[in-house]
């Protein structure tokens, strides 16, 4: 059973999650709880002590619980997809980006990941996020292609990091449809 009691809107519930686990849950998680998981998922690459993100004006961290135990998060922060000439942080498009999407390896393939993406990206529409936007590693490519990101430019090659796409989905239709469901 998957328990939405968290959900913003439940109707806008749109991924099941196909599990051996009885107990799903989704729900906000702090950036502490979030980075046990993330050195183990994101490894070799070091995950950032907390505060990572405190240049962010607004974020969320999601994770989701299979019988109790995080095995999947991300989160998610307001921060504009940079223009080719631009280095510094800005807010102005409300635009979203994912950082530190891990799961745990025993349990990748359950869909876990992709149910923590799913109610990220209904939760940005909520605020009325116009487009989310990633690095995402390269051995992932497949799975955020296959979930209606687009690829942006060549792999990027960073050393301490894994090879990487820049992927990006605009949010539009799903804005619309908010607004629909609304009336």
């Amino acid at each position: 059973m998957i328990n939405n009691d968290t959900m913003i809107d439940r109707g806008m519930w749109s991924h099941a999650v196909a599990s051996p686990h009885s107990d799903i849950a989704i729900r906000r998680i702090s950036e502490e709880e979030g980075l046990p998981l993330r050195d183990i998922g994101l490894a070799p690459a070091p995950s950032k002590p907390p505060p990572a993100f405190g240049y962010a004006v607004e974020l969320f961290h999601l994770g989701l619980f299979a019988n109790e135990a995080l095995v999947s998060v991300g989160t998610f922060i307001l921060e504009d997809l940079p223009s080719a000439d631009a280095s510094t942080y800005s807010v102005k498009q409300n635009h979203w980006r994912l950082r530190g999407m891990a799961t745990l390896p025993d349990h990748r393939g359950k869909g876990y990941a992709s149910a923590v993406l799913d109610r990220g990206i209904w939760e940005i529409v909520f605020r009325q996020g116009r487009l989310l936007w990633f690095n995402g590693r390269s051995a992932a490519a497949q799975f955020y292609r296959a979930r209606g990101f687009r690829q942006i430019g060549h792999e990027r090659i960073i050393p301490g990091l894994q090879p990487h796409f820049r992927f990006s989905m605009d949010l539009s239709d799903k804005l619309l449809a908010m607004e629909e469901r609304k009336r």
